[in-house]
């Protein structure tokens, strides 16, 4: 965010300077290193660019480098949203322009436009994906938002869209992607886009989510965590299905969900089946329509003596390499133990086969 001011001058074909003429400047990436008229360059992301001056048909170009200090310091922070409760957070950033950042907390919304240096914020009440909220785009940049509304007798979770970056999420772009049979409901929902654009499966929705529901709409196996997706931008949903095959009836909260390059999908989350206390892993190679049985990726380790330990509950975070290098394809699933605060990452180099 630091800016370089460029000069130009003009010379003759003798070799004199001239003065008096004006410039017109143009930067080879408006977005990542924008320059105004008066050739003031402001460093938006990392990277190498060409600024050009340009004035009655000739022309001259600079290269700007953008970089890190060689000490690199994170910030300055930006209060975002000050003094309501903002728990339970996410990120992302727009595919089609990389400084529209959106980022969700319960009850609010927030969205940038200018790589975070300012946020406009959105007020969730009692409509809507209020509660326990994740945000996502897809490759066209459209923003969805999933979260919870309390509603009565059960919450239910809702799928918001916005097609300008988040700055808007208007009500008729709202879906009710599950709404439970009497009392109880879901928990704790995470939702992922498949952007791969050679994926089969390019644009599906795919939302995990722990229910609590008293009267299940479909075949629960224990505690229900189940899986939907849509396949039409959050416009419908598909019936859920449970995708944990443990028969015992333990909350399976803090679950993850991904998609890898070929249009893979992953899961993993923390469950204590058979009094066993360990992180579980499934994928399905179908577009969330089968799913493998339950494998076993970590056991979590003993009750740590440290006061407070007990308070840090085993979110689980689950990411693919999608790029073209050489990592591509590699499952990295990361959390930490409850019972020791241990943070802890494994990986998986075969599809999560090992």
């Amino acid at each position: 965010w630091q800016t370089v001011s460029l000069s130009a001058i003009a010379y003759d074909s003798a070799g004199n300077q001239l003065s008096g003429r004006s410039f017109t400047w143009l930067s080879s990436d408006t977005v990542r290193a924008p320059v105004n008229s008066q050739g003031v360059v402001t460093g938006n992301l990392v990277g190498t660019f060409t600024v050009t001056a340009s004035s009655e048909g000739h022309a001259g170009s600079a290269t700007v480098q953008i970089a890190p200090a060689t000490s690199v310091m994170v910030g300055p922070n930006v209060d975002m949203n000050t003094p309501i409760d903002a728990g339970e957070t996410s990120v992302s950033v727009n595919p089609k322009n990389p400084l529209n950042l959106v980022a969700s907390a319960n009850w609010v919304h927030f969205a940038s436009i200018d790589g975070g240096r300012s946020w406009k914020s959105i007020q969730y009440t009692t409509v809507g994906a209020g509660v326990d909220p994740n945000v996502a785009f897809n490759a066209q940049g459209v923003l969805f938002r999933q979260g919870i509304t309390l509603g009565n007798p059960a919450p239910f979770l809702w799928v918001d869209r916005s097609l300008d970056g988040g700055l808007t999420i208007p009500d008729a772009l709202r879906t009710e992607a599950y709404k439970p049979l009497g009392a109880g409901g879901p928990d704790q929902g995470i939702m992922t886009v498949d952007t791969v654009s050679t994926s089969p499966y390019v644009g599906t929705i795919y939302e995990i989510v722990s229910d609590y529901s008293a009267v299940p709409i479909y075949t629960r196996i224990g505690f229900g965590l189940i899986l939907f997706v849509s396949r039409d931008g959050g416009v419908t949903w598909s019936a859920p299905i449970d995708i944990s095959d443990c028969p015992d009836n333990l909350q399976e909260p803090s679950s993850y969900i991904t998609t890898g390059p070929k249009g893979e999908v992953y899961a993993a989350w923390p469950s204590g089946c058979h009094g066993q206390n360990q992180y579980m892993f499934t994928r399905s190679l179908d577009g969330g329509r089968t799913w493998s049985a339950n494998t076993s990726i970590r056991n979590m380790s003993s009750r740590s003596p440290f006061v407070l330990t007990d308070d840090v509950r085993g979110n689980t975070t689950i990411d693919v390499d999608r790029t073209s290098g050489p990592n591509r394809g590699t499952i990295y699933i990361s959390g930490n133990d409850s019972y020791s605060a241990d943070a802890w990452l494994v990986r998986s180099t075969d599809g999560g086969n090992s």
